[in-house]
């Protein structure tokens, strides 16, 4: 993502799709906040974040918010990068059976409005999501995030006290928060020489499909270059599809294999690497 403002974005641009039913995973990877759009509104000046919305109400019935800093930053995109912008819109045709240009806003007031006005059974516009390094203060947080999450790995409270530990082996965590500081998801690595190993991630299951985990995992990439370490490693479950396909969008590649690293059920585990 690009830097945040301190004020408010000054420009929203609201559009309407309805995805193909079979193809609504790759709707969701195409316009969310870490998608193809996003990548390449990040190119330009003044770009700010996008928010992919679902209807509760109606099924496969999605709303994108792409907020600017002011409305002349949106049309110098428009005219640096035609081509690219049609290439992808032609790439992504394929996924929808509709898709409408609801109107440009300048306020989240306005965006609530506009969304009323066409039946989205929207109350309230989510909270900026605010990645941080994680502290002390967030380990009563982060394992209860964790005890909720089924597919995460589960620690004792020590280990996560053991964080923040400077005798303790070296580990990075991060957090992800609302802007009223509820926590919604976090990522813990740990670095070993020129090594670091993904440990755990978490995201809340309300708060999934919206970009948190990438944001989360590229913070971390960050964070690990940052510290001079060479490569980044994890381990996945062969059957968890879903993880691994987030861990391949974001340049993890398969180099190995532990037979029967899992249990309840057994299962092996699939070893990934990224070099950084």
């Amino acid at each position: 993502m690009s830097a945040q403002t301190n004020s408010p974005p000054g420009f929203i641009v609201v559009w309407e799709f309805q995805p193909r039913t079979e193809k609504c995973h790759e709707f969701e990877d195409a316009y969310g906040s870490e998608g193809l759009w996003a990548q390449l509104f990040r190119r330009a000046e003044g770009y700010v974040r996008t928010e992919l919305w679902l209807d509760p109400k109606t099924p496969d019935r999605y709303f994108t918010l792409d907020f600017w800093g002011s409305r002349a930053g949106f049309e110098n995109f428009k005219e640096k990068y035609p081509a690219e912008y049609k290439a992808i819109d032609a790439k992504c045709e394929s996924l929808m059976t509709e898709e409408k240009f609801l109107g440009f806003c300048e306020t989240p007031e306005q965006v609530r409005t506009l969304l009323l006005e066409h039946g989205a059974q929207i109350n309230a516009l989510p909270r900026q999501i605010v990645v941080r390094a994680a502290t002390v203060a967030d380990v009563g947080a982060m394992l209860l995030l964790e005890q909720a999450a089924t597919t995460a790995a589960h620690w004792p409270e020590k280990t996560y006290q053991d964080i923040f530990d400077p005798s303790a082996p070296v580990r990075l965590a991060l957090v992800a928060h609302r802007d009223s500081g509820t926590l919604v998801g976090f990522i813990v690595a740990q670095l070993a020489g020129n090594d670091c190993e993904v440990e755990n991630i978490v995201v809340t299951p309300s708060d999934r499909r919206r970009g948190i985990g990438h944001r989360l995992l590229r913070a971390l990439l960050d964070a690990a270059r940052a510290k001079k370490a060479a490569r980044m490693f994890l381990e996945v479950r062969g059957s968890n599809v879903a993880a691994r396909s987030f861990y391949e969008r974001a340049g993890f590649a398969i180099f190995g294999q532990r037979s029967s690293y899992y249990r309840n059920p057994d299962e092996d585990a699939l070893l990934y690497r990224i070099e950084l």
